[in-house]
């Protein structure tokens, strides 16, 4: 319950009143309500301006918040206010102790010893707070690094990034906070400071983990040159460390798409490194599929947490019939949230498997009884294709996760004939495409608004023509392909919406190229996450949707048609190429895929020679495709059940 302090007004014999004002804020110290007692400090200080006793108590309610460098420095106003006062230094003393400042710690120490007890002693000062020794005896030197290791460890990697950025304050030198703080602005988009951390880490030989780092870091802002040689450096140093060459693979991912079939020799060579079992792996056999009984289906993945991986497999979890499919869940990841929580109520067993080996983790799997064992993750994230090397079910299949053909220990890959056309099966090392009807994926709408907003050329002298991606893959070529449409509608310009934070340095390569380019002033770059927190506004802003390469995007395809925006897409090289082309195929609108950018361009012309017919597609768009195959979440999980029925 909130107490009011009264504070008298000051007098010439105001100490009594003073001292009730300390007892009063002591009070809710006492019981740890900080937040009262940080309200009754500033009161204090309103009326009393300087006041040293609330510039001690405030010092010590900013170390009980972990706001320690405040902390300290408020200490130091109160001793300068007082000087002669014990308690000051007392206070200084301890706080320095327990953040392992022992130089510090002992100067206020032996300080203490020479000066004058305030009148109200304890009750100005806790006594864990004039204890020296026992200061010392608690030292938390490491406090904000050993939490930033374990909210990491949880996957949680924006509250570790703070962690490091406080302990950094109190030891700007330690390297092992540095090497944290790489990793979690890594996750968290914070990609200058990353390599900032790596700059400073550099003073010494960068360890293999180091190297890994600073090559993610530099593929996001597309510093690929660098990237692939502090790749190299990284496999150089832990040959045998799996997911070293899979960061690359991800970073050549990224960089060419699947151009050339590159990444099937990459992939090729990955698995006849580091996937080959240890011994004959553990057959199963196919009779164990009791056709009389619901199959039991594990879907396997290092991204079972809110992000694309859910937004597309919990419509199907929800959908599944269990007289069909009993859904297991194993998530490799370590964040465990809502979508999480969502996910695990319709499975028949949620089981956390971060950080357990490859044969230990196909064991689990075996354990509980599993007919079909679907990989989520690819070349992702907590990849588990070692896992599945060993044979963890009778029938192990791929789907989503990193876009690259299956590898060794899967019998299937789930495919579309968009996706994976009949005649093009070259480089798939599964033993069977298995095609599904009409699409290979669905999409539930989720939380998109319900109104569409009107065409934005209708109240503007142009068109907006959207590209979502992250600006890293966006390169030279991309910048050519837009030349050659804005050369086609003079009138345009095209607005990119990055999927990832935006960094200084990824946006400033861009707008180099596009300079290169003469389209400068046409290009526009927005920051996704302050425009669009759930995905659906940004395309109030857009025209036309402009599908990039060589990285196709399935989920922002679905977002934008059911947003009434026309997405217009090419026909790329394998599953990375090819997201949206599939998903407009389920869609109905296979007109809309074309096989080159010229070609592309003129359709886009098209469609904006007329902005009535664009105005009323925009109006009548999301009925169209709501009652198509592309969101016929039921349909398809039927179809999916039908297909694991099948699999032998």
């Amino acid at each position: 319950m909130t107490a009011d302090i009264a504070l008298i007004p000051e007098n010439p014999a105001g100490d009594e009143v003073l001292f009730a004002d300390v007892r009063n804020v002591r009070a809710f110290f006492d019981v740890d309500n900080y937040i009262e007692a940080l309200e009754a400090c500033e009161k204090l200080l309103a009326h009393r301006p300087g006041c040293a006793e609330a510039l001690l108590l405030l010092g010590l309610i900013s170390f009980e918040l972990d706001e320690h460098q405040r902390a300290l420095s408020l200490l130091a106003q109160a001793h300068e206010k007082d000087p002669d006062v014990r308690e000051y230094a007392d206070a200084l003393a301890c706080v320095n102790a327990q953040l392992g400042d022992s130089t510090e710690a002992l100067y206020y120490a032996k300080l203490a010893t020479v000066l004058s007890p305030h009148p109200l002693g304890e009750a100005l000062l806790p006594k864990n707070y004039s204890d020296f020794f026992q200061s010392f005896r608690n030292a938390r030197p490491f406090l904000f690094r050993d939490r930033a290791k374990r909210q990491l460890h949880k996957g949680d990697a924006a509250n570790a990034f703070v962690s490091c950025e406080k302990q950094l304050e109190l030891t700007p030198k330690d390297s092992d906070t540095w090497r944290l703080f790489a990793r979690a602005g890594l996750e968290t988009g914070n990609i200058e400071r990353v390599l900032e951390a790596c700059e400073f880490l550099s003073a010494d030989p960068l360890l293999a983990s180091d190297f890994d780092v600073l090559a993610r870091a530099l593929a996001k802002v597309g510093r690929f040159d660098e990237a692939e040689q502090a790749h190299l450096n990284a496999i150089e140093i832990e040959p045998d460390n799996p997911s070293f060459s899979q960061s690359r693979i991800r970073t050549l991912a990224a960089r060419h798409g699947n151009t050339g079939g590159h990444l099937e020799r990459e992939n090729n060579a990955w698995t006849a490194q580091y996937a080959a079992p240890d011994d004959t792996p553990q057959k199963h056999p196919a009779a164990a599929m009791d056709r009389d009984r619901p199959l039991r289906i594990a879907y396997v993945g290092g991204e079972l947490h809110a992000g694309p991986v859910a937004d597309l497999l919990f419509p199907i979890l929800a959908s599944h019939d269990a007289r069909r499919v009993h859904a297991y869940c194993y998530a490799a990841n370590a964040r465990y949230d809502m979508a999480s929580e969502s996910m695990a109520q319709h499975c028949a067993r949620w089981t956390d498997i971060h950080g357990v080996d490859p044969v230990t983790a196909a064991e689990i799997l075996r354990g509980d009884g599993i007919d079909i064992a679907v990989d989520l993750s690819g070349h992702g994230p907590d990849s588990q294709l070692r896992m599945f090397a060993r044979r963890p079910a009778p029938v192990c299949v791929s789907w989503l996760g990193t876009a690259l053909p299956a590898g060794a220990g899967f019998d299937y890959l789930l495919a579309s004939e968009a996706l994976v056309p009949l005649d093009e099966n070259a480089g798939v090392t599964a033993r069977t495409i298995h095609r599904l009807p009409a699409a290979h994926l669905v999409h539930r709408p989720g939380d998109a608004p319900e109104t569409i907003t009107p065409l934005p050329a209708r109240n503007q002298a142009h068109i907006t023509i959207g590209v979502m991606a992250p600006l890293a893959e966006l390169g030279e070529a991309c910048v050519r392909d837009w030349l050659g449409i804005l050369d086609h509608v003079p009138n345009a310009r095209i607005v990119i919406a990055n999927l990832e934070r935006l960094g200084d340095a990824a946006v400033h390569r861009l707008h180099e190229m596009a300079t290169t380019a003469g389209i400068r002033d046409r290009i526009d770059v927005a920051d996704l996450e302050q425009v669009d927190p759930n995905g659906y506004g940004v395309f109030d802003y857009f025209d036309i949707l402009l599908d990039p390469q060589p990285n196709s995007r399935f989920l922002e395809t679905c977002r934008a048609l059911w947003m009434g925006v026309p997405v217009l897409a090419i026909a790329g090289d394998g599953h990375l190429g090819r997201q949206a082309s599939a998903a407009l195929s389920a869609a109905g609108r296979p007109e809309w895929v074309f096989r080159t950018n010229q070609a592309r361009a003129a359709g886009i012309t098209g469609l904006v020679a007329d902005l009535g017919h664009l105005a009323d597609l925009r109006a009548t768009l999301r009925d169209e495709v709501s009652a198509s195959a592309l969101y016929d979440v039921v349909g398809f999980t039927r179809a999916l059940e039908q297909a694991y029925r099948a699999m032998r």
